[in-house]
């Protein structure tokens, strides 16, 4: 008989659970943050969101699928719940799926871009004292000085990347597992 290979088998070692992925995201926005290589900069957001889609697959492999209310009820189940319940956690989930699953046949559901924003703060030297350095960089190309800012759009909105990553992280925190229930797609509680 041959042994699964399974996440929990291989990794459930003590200390390594959903509360480990979720510092390991907290570590990914540390480095997004003081990276300033464009190529890196996606690398950082990428492996944010994939860790943050890590945290919602433990959550309800490791604190839900026991749970009678669960019996029967699969992973999905508990990503609509997340869907419907929080768009900045949810959109990590989605933007994963889109990075890690070549020609998607399902289309995200939230998320619109994931890019790096920028402005040439030498044909617009009045958006010079507008930037907000806490959430982007002023670095030098050419003869021009150039404001970049990690963002994200979904929902019709574009919002900074760490803002968006700090509230997620915050929820996730914040999470009680027993609290969430099991939907299908359309945001119906499952019985």
């Amino acid at each position: 008989m041959a042994t699964l290979l399974t996440a929990q088998s291989v990794f459930n070692g003590p200390g390594f659970d959903a509360n480990h992925m979720l510092r390991k995201a907290e570590r990914e926005l540390t480095r997004l943050r003081a990276e300033r290589g464009i190529e890196q900069i996606y690398d950082h957001m990428f492996n944010f969101s994939v860790t943050l889609a890590a945290v919602c697959d433990w959550t309800f492999h490791v604190h839900l699928s026991a749970l009678p209310r669960w019996a029967g009820k699969t992973e999905p189940n508990f990503t609509n719940w997340v869907r419907h319940t929080n768009n900045d956690a949810f959109v990590f989930i989605d933007i994963s799926n889109e990075y890690k699953h070549a020609n998607r046949k399902k289309p995200s559901a939230v998320a619109e871009k994931m890019m790096l924003g920028f402005i040439d703060l030498g044909t617009h030297p009045h958006l010079r004292g507008a930037v907000d350095l806490s959430k982007g960089w002023i670095q030098k190309m050419g003869a021009s000085d150039w404001y970049f800012s990690p963002s994200i759009k979904f929902n019709g909105s574009t919002q900074h990347f760490c803002d968006t990553a700090e509230r997620a992280i915050a929820w996730w925190k914040s999470l009680v597992p027993s609290t969430a229930q099991p939907m299908d797609a359309n945001g119906n509680v499952l019985p």
